[in-house]
This record gives structure tokens, C-alpha cells and sequence, in this order.
């Protein structure tokens, strides 16, 4: 009789505890409200330099965004919300903490308004490298794309000056290319300011030799080089 008393009074106590939480969860559900968004806190954090992650060799000042650019049918071109709005002065650091809602949407830091004389107009379009994670801390480099110019002197110094040089075109992957010409100049068109590496080639009746170059580019400038072959 005892057992049957305290089993009867087990079971009871499951029931009711089960039919408590039960209440307690409809509860909740009921006070949830599930179209209210979860704020997040997303930090921004970086700088504006040239392309070559030198510092930028201009006064200021520079206007500077942060876009939430929704998404449309997966591609960039959606709706675009401005989060933020900043004008930055030399060095250009900037450092941002946003409270932002948790949904499905891409964010950049972008160069806003009138680019600044002696840039190029690709500054103000969206890069994948500005693009920021909602919720998470974001280290990010705006790269300005500042023309720049190396003018090149050619020299065939040995005759019968009948070599090919080839020199490799700084923004694109063409090639200058000079046939027994024993004095050339050349114009070409870089990015920014900062150091550039590349090898050009002299062909002649004995071969192919490669040779390495580096030439230091300065923005808003047309610096000299002179190759000797």
C-alpha cells in the first residue's frame, strides 16, 4: 500500500512539473516578439592608403561612408542604407563602432562625394576588401588609387643593336616591346606610390637574359628609369 502511495505520488509530481514547463514555454513564446532585430555591435576599424599600402600623399580632406548595401538576387545593386558618415584627415585612420541588426546584408566602407584632384575616378566603387561581417571586429584598408607615371629610357649600349627588350606594362599584362632600336623613351601608367618589382628581357642572337627592376613610384609624379642593356 505504501508503494503504490509513493509511485501514485512520483508520478504526480512529473505531471505536474511537465505541465508547468510546458505553460512556461508557451509563456515565452507567446511574449517573444520574433520581427524585432538582434542588435549587434560591429567594429570598423582600418585606414585610407595608396594602392601600395603607402601612406596617402594627399591634404585632405577625404568624405568617407559606411554602406549596409542590401542584396538583390545575390549581386550588389540592392537597396543601399548609409550607416555612416565620416570626414577623415591626414594620416586618414579612421575607427568606428556600430550598432547594427543581425540580417543578411553586405557592408563597405567607400570613399563618398567628389574624389579628391589627382584620383582615379575607380576610387568610389565598391571592393570586396572593404566589405565588413556584421557582428564581428573588421580590420579595414581602403586602397586609393592614385595615377602615378614611370618614364623609361631604354639603351641599347652594344651594336649591332639588333636585340628585343621587353618590358611588362605596370597595369596590365601587356608588354612594351623594342626591335633594334638603340634609344627609346617610354611613358607607362601605375598605381600610387610604392615600390614595384618586375623583370624585363633582352633576346638576341645568343639567347634570352632576364632582368630584375625595381622602381619606386610617387603619386600625382612621373619618376625616371633607365634600363641599360
Amino acid at each position: 500500500m505504501f508503494y503504490s502511495y509513493l509511485n501514485f505520488n512520483i508520478m504526480t509530481k512529473k505531471y505536474l512539473f511537465q505541465v508547468l514547463l510546458s505553460a512556461l514555454i508557451f509563456s515565452s513564446c507567446l511574449k517573444m516578439d520574433w520581427t524585432v532585430p538582434i542588435s549587434r555591435t560591429t567594429e570598423i576599424s582600418g585606414g585610407v592608403r595608396s594602392y601600395y599600402d603607402a601612406p596617402l600623399t594627399h591634404n585632405g580632406p577625404i568624405h568617407l561612408k559606411i554602406v549596409d548595401d542590401l542584396p538583390m538576387g545575390g549581386l550588389i545593386g540592392g537597396e543601399q542604407v548609409v550607416l555612416l558618415a565620416d570626414t577623415l584627415n591626414p594620416p586618414f585612420d579612421f575607427s568606428y563602432e556600430l550598432k547594427t541588426e543581425d540580417r543578411n546584408s553586405h557592408y563597405y566602407v567607400i570613399i563618398d562625394g567628389d574624389i579628391p584632384q589627382h584620383l582615379a575616378p575607380e576610387t568610389n566603387q565598391y571592393f570586396e576588401e572593404t566589405r565588413c561581417n556584421v557582428g564581428e571586429r573588421n580590420e579595414v584598408i581602403v586602397r586609393v588609387k592614385t595615377h602615378s607615371w614611370v618614364r623609361i629610357h631604354a639603351q641599347n649600349s652594344q651594336p649591332p643593336f639588333n636585340d628585343t627588350l621587353r618590358i611588362p606594362k605596370l597595369r596590365s599584362e601587356k608588354f612594351f616591346e623594342i626591335i633594334a632600336n638603340p634609344d627609346t623613351v617610354l611613358l607607362d601608367q601605375g598605381w600610387g606610390s610604392g615600390q614595384v618589382d618586375f623583370d624585363y628581357e633582352v633576346r638576341s642572337e645568343t639567347g634570352v637574359q632576364i632582368h630584375a627592376a625595381t622602381v619606386h613610384l610617387v603619386a600625382h609624379d612621373t619618376i625616371d628609369y633607365t634600363i641599360i642593356y
